[in-house]
């Protein structure tokens, strides 16, 4: 099954809530065509669960897959062995919502095989203690995305321009990058207009306000994010910023010629990532 990435056109930080400290964010999110694809085969005897990938990634219960089995084999009563591959084509430390897509993922198949009927609400309350960014991967469709990740508003409506994804082999940590924020230094971004301009196809309005409150401090946290960004910009794309805490830089052109232009002046093997994507 493919394991969908995301973006965030444009994230707001609304507050800072007391005392956990997790952060309230208003954004909206494109789900992207670039996929991990997850391979599953259960058995009837035993009550293990084996995790394979291409990827250095946790294969251990730190995995979110892992957490979302043992937890629907808890409040399901169930018992079986379970061998999952992921094949990784999302980075990881991305601010692409590869292992909260994963674990979306990993609960679809749960609930089709076992036959449990989960609607999308139950699913994301299932998730939203699992993985902030999991409940939008239930919906896998443009979005609005507020709280903590689990109050979401589909958006329907096409975005049609292609999106280009830049990342360094370096990524970011999300909690160094949420410990540098300068609350003084927000953008105070209007995520009405942005929606406003989304929905009624005003790019020119869209690429003035779109806009990512976690830049700065991904920046301070990965150097190589600042370069990525100026060469982006340099090519005259009309969009250019950051997903999530990154470190994927993402840029958006009305144009074909500033895709051409980075296309001559980027080094594929300088990046982790360089691909071209569409909005599901």
């Amino acid at each position: 099954m493919k394991s969908y990435s995301k973006i965030n056109l444009a994230l707001s930080i609304v507050n800072k809530t007391k005392p956990n400290g997790l952060h309230e964010l208003d954004s909206l999110n494109l789900i992207t065509s670039l996929h991990d694809v997850i391979n599953v085969k259960f058995y009837d005897e035993g009550n293990d669960i084996k995790i394979f990938s291409n990827k250095d990634i946790p294969l251990d219960e730190n995995n979110l897959v892992s957490k979302v089995i043992n937890k629907f084999k808890k409040i399901f009563n169930l018992a079986f062995s379970v061998d999952v591959t992921i094949i990784k084509n999302i980075p990881l430390q991305a601010g692409l919502g590869g292992g909260s897509s994963n674990a979306a993922c990993m609960l679809d198949i749960l609930n089709k095989k076992f036959k449990t009927n989960m609607n999308a609400l139950e699913k994301i309350n299932f998730l939203k203690d699992i993985t902030s960014d999991g409940p939008i991967f239930v919906l896998n469709t443009i979005c609005r995305v507020k709280g903590k990740g689990n109050i979401i508003s589909p958006i329907n409506h096409k975005f049609k321009y292609k999106i280009l994804l830049v990342k360094p082999f370096s990524g970011c940590n999300t909690k160094d990058v949420y410990n540098n924020i300068d609350y003084k230094k927000l953008n105070n971004i209007n995520m009405n207009k942005i929606e406003e301009a989304f929905i009624n196809d005003d790019f020119a309005s869209l690429c003035k306000r779109a806009s990512n409150d976690l830049l700065d401090s991904a920046c301070k946290v990965n150097k190589d994010i600042s370069d990525i960004l100026l060469r982006l910009k340099a090519c005259g794309f009309d969009i250019v910023s950051l997903s999530g805490s990154g470190s994927t830089c993402f840029a958006i052109a009305r144009s074909k010629f500033p895709y051409k232009a980075f296309k001559k002046i980027i080094n594929k093997n300088d990046y982790e990532l360089v691909k071209i994507v569409k909005a599901r």
